[in-house]
């Protein structure tokens, strides 16, 4: 038996400049239009002084088939260096041949473009989709190929969320990674143009005004997404609508989809939110505020039909008047901000038994008024907030505050329901030691915000030394400390991953 023929060696030749043309793929267009012209010159400086030190990639043009014709190659790869060339004054290039196809040359080029130094990040995100397109690759597979990880690729295509102001404000500079991974995961339009007003915002000295993690928290909240956890109705409930205009003065109903299947619930956005994320988390508030209004008028028809007043209007806004806000009154369904899990800190049990209670405590869910006040006689109210139309069960503070004391030991804090009790009142009559004891407070919490100050500062030193030779931008070392900063915040865990616990001590 005959063994296979050999491939043939690719010949590598000098080709007149003239007689390259440059390729017109829409992936090459884009590159260009980012062409840096002080890098070009100092690759046609380099050029001058020691030549072309690696061929560019061409192939024979339609019309150069057969034909002598020029230009008789159109160029695949290495574009910069043959503009670098025609630059320097050279009228010729060392060039290889090959007869590829229209997808060869876009994949060549996608691959050639993903592998460059000082690639943005959203170029790299457009390049990895690109490729995943046309080649019909999963992110694993693209990972493999260009020798990165699959949560690398995933959070690079994260990126291409972003709307076009988005991608021009990061582009321009305006906007780092970080910021933009979070901006990105805005869907409805209008809301990411608020987020990235926000992420662009500029404070002292020209610092952002928010840092990564308050960018983050200040995205989280009612107006760029709710959480479906609380949310009063049934959330596969598919009879909910909105009005749509579809001529002057002429509405219809259009239904709006349940939050289990919908598109922007976070659970069913895996391109934008990993699976460490909280999947339900709707990221439309004025859908659901849509659903929470339809909901409250259904329930306050049926209430009313069993003899049940509701209170609405002006007499409602008196007990609510703002959003979020109860005037001496608590939510029966909300959570109570005051009650923490009953589990004590163990004692002298090891890192291990600290770390393992401390997870435990983090994930432990308070319970509800309802639930703490289960039983008890109360005096309930029922209102219509004006705010979104929710229909609430109330309960006075003042009663709720000792039943739950006496049911649970549980010591509801006067502040946190917009109630200011006397001892936390400053007066002029307060005494010596009183006054005392708060300065105390008041410089023991400027110890802990410095010692957190240090904390941030040697973590930030540990993942740069982790790092070792590997350059890391200071994107990419924002996002890695901003992730160890909600992660590793024990002894334990900085140990696991630093292999020594981090010591802040003597940092300023």
């Amino acid at each position: 038996m005959n063994a296979p023929a050999a491939p043939a060696a690719v010949q590598t030749s000098e080709l007149p400049l003239v007689d390259i043309v440059p390729s017109n793929t829409h992936i090459q267009q884009m590159r260009r239009e980012r062409f840096d012209p002080a890098l070009l010159q100092e690759l046609c400086n380099s050029i001058k002084e020691i030549g072309v030190l690696q061929a560019v990639v061409v192939r024979p043009t339609p019309t150069a088939q057969g034909f002598k014709v020029t230009p008789a190659y159109e160029l695949v790869a290495g574009e910069r260096r043959w503009l670098a060339a025609k630059i320097a004054g050279l009228t010729t290039i060392p060039a290889t041949v090959r007869d590829l196809t229209d997808e060869q040359v876009l994949k060549a080029q996608l691959v050639e473009n993903l592998q460059r130094e000082g690639l943005h990040p959203l170029e790299e995100a457009e390049g990895y989709d690109e490729l995943m397109k046309l080649e019909q690759l999963s992110a694993d597979q693209v990972g493999t190929m260009i020798g990165k990880s699959r949560s690398y690729v995933f959070d690079r295509l994260k990126l291409l969320g972003l709307a076009m102001d988005g991608r021009k404000a990061f582009y321009a500079g305006e906007l780092d990674a970080s910021r933009a991974l979070y901006v990105a995961r805005i869907t409805n339009p209008k809301l990411q143009a608020k987020a990235l007003e926000l992420a662009t915002q500029k404070g002292w000295k020209g610092e952002p005004a928010f840092s990564v993690r308050g960018l983050r928290y200040k995205l989280s909240d009612g107006e760029f997404s709710v959480t479906l956890k609380t949310s009063p109705f049934a959330r596969e409930d598919t009879t909910f609508f909105e009005l749509v205009k579809v001529k002057k003065g002429v509405e219809e109903p259009r239904p709006l989809p349940d939050c289990i299947s919908c598109p922007n619930r976070t659970g069913n956005c895996l391109d934008l939110f990993s699976q460490d994320d909280d999947p339900d988390v709707c990221m439309d508030p004025a859908c659901h505020a849509i659903k929470l209004r339809q909901h409250g008028e259904r329930l306050r028809v049926q209430l009313e039909a069993s003899g049940i007043q509701v209170i609405t209007g002006d007499a409602a806004k008196k007990i609510a008047p703002r959003k979020g806000e109860l005037a001496g009154f608590v939510d029966l369904d909300a959570p109570c901000a005051d009650d923490e899990s009953p589990e004590p800190m163990p004692e002298e049990a090891g890192d291990k038994a600290y770390a393992a209670w401390n997870e435990r405590n983090e994930n432990y869910q308070p319970r509800t008024f309802r639930q703490l006040l289960e039983g008890a006689p109360v005096d309930a109210i029922v209102i219509e907030d004006p705010s979104d139309g929710r229909v609430r069960t109330l309960v006075p503070y003042q009663q709720a505050k000792p039943l739950v004391k006496k049911l649970h030991r549980i010591e509801l804090n006067d502040w946190s329901y917009g109630v200011r009790s006397q001892q936390h009142t400053p007066t002029s009559s307060q005494t010596a030691e009183e006054r005392e004891a708060n300065k105390r407070k008041e410089e023991a919490q400027r110890e802990r915000q410095e010692q957190e100050r240090q904390f941030r500062v040697a973590l930030l030193i540990q993942v740069h030394a982790k790092a070792g030779a590997a350059p890391l931008k200071r994107d990419d070392l924002a996002l890695i400390a901003e992730r160890l900063l909600d992660s590793y915040n024990t002894d334990q865990k900085a140990k696991e991953f630093f292999g020594q616990p981090v010591k802040p001590g003597g940092m300023k």
